[in-house]
């Protein structure tokens, strides 16, 4: 009760973001108003170190905005639609329980995590009767150390079962494809859109959304998640925005309980994807 309390008087708002940048990209995207092309340019500074460094700082924050600005005026115009934001694990929970999506998956499970306002985000889509209609959530892994195949072993053993209740186990050559990322990684999922407002692209719109979202805020290696078999293979990776996608990855020693987990597809959106959305945008 008293968390729906907190949504309710909260009305989905954004939680206070760090730094004034963050707070005047939220602030425009509430007032659904493009950036002033009279504001000058600014470049993202981070050293160019590689090709992939060197292809981060060409993103254009301004253009990022403007781009996110514009998925959500899309998102508006799909019917008496606005954007709510949220960093604030709890909510999610209530949120996914309202909307009839019941509860979390593994992956966002407060009862297997811990996610502190500044690893965590969601976003909101919310008709004019308060209902929120669609979602999408991201949690933020700086794995500084470790790779993401190790990470995706972990994770897995820690937060999967068997059908006896046993933790799962993955053989060493799991997500060997992931070997040489490190460094800050997102998770993006709990991708969801109420019945009444499927195939209209509103999940597509919230994904991308979020990915922009997520670039601004986390500057990510990558922003990857994981897709059941029969949903990537009509295209729903590429559609939200993925540009990656690795089939059959997971290498199981026992059975998971739940057994569509052995072909799940990896997606994954680096900055060459980030990029491509700003760029299709631009287009419209």
């Amino acid at each position: 009760m008293q968390q729906t309390q907190h949504i309710e008087r909260t009305q989905y708002s954004c939680a206070k973001r760090v730094g004034v940048a963050a707070q005047n990209f939220w602030h425009s995207l509430a007032s659904k108003s493009a950036v002033s092309d009279d504001h000058k340019k600014v470049i993202l500074d981070r050293p160019a170190m590689s090709q992939e460094a060197e292809f981060v700082a060409a993103i254009n924050k301004l253009e990022l905005w403007q781009a996110a600005s514009k998925l959500g005026q899309k998102i508006c115009d799909l019917g008496a639609l606005h954007l709510r934001y949220g960093t604030d694990h709890r909510d999610l929970e209530v949120i996914a329980d309202r909307m009839g999506k019941g509860v979390l998956g593994e992956h966002f499970r407060r009862s297997l995590h811990t996610l502190s306002p500044h690893r965590f985000m969601w976003v909101a889509a919310v008709d004019d009767d308060g209902d929120v209609v669609g979602i999408a959530a991201a949690r933020l892994d700086d794995i500084t150390g470790w790779s993401l195949q190790r990470y995706i072993k972990e994770h897995f053993e820690r937060c999967f079962r068997t059908a006896e209740g046993e933790p799962v186990r993955l053989l060493e050559e799991s997500a060997s494809f992931a070997e040489q990322i490190t460094g800050p990684c997102a998770y993006l999922g709990e991708g969801f859109a109420a019945h009444k407002w499927r195939k209209k692209g509103l999940a597509t719109l919230v994904v991308q959304h979020l990915m922009l979202m997520v670039w601004d805020e986390w500057k990510p290696s990558i922003m990857y998640g994981w897709m059941r078999k029969r949903h990537a293979i009509t295209g729903m990776a590429v559609s939200w925005g993925f540009t990656e996608t690795y089939a059959q990855v997971l290498k199981f020693e026992n059975e998971p309980d739940d057994p569509e987990l052995k072909d799940a597809h990896f997606v994954g959106c680096r900055s060459a994807g980030v990029a491509g959305i700003i760029d299709g945008l631009s287009q419209d």
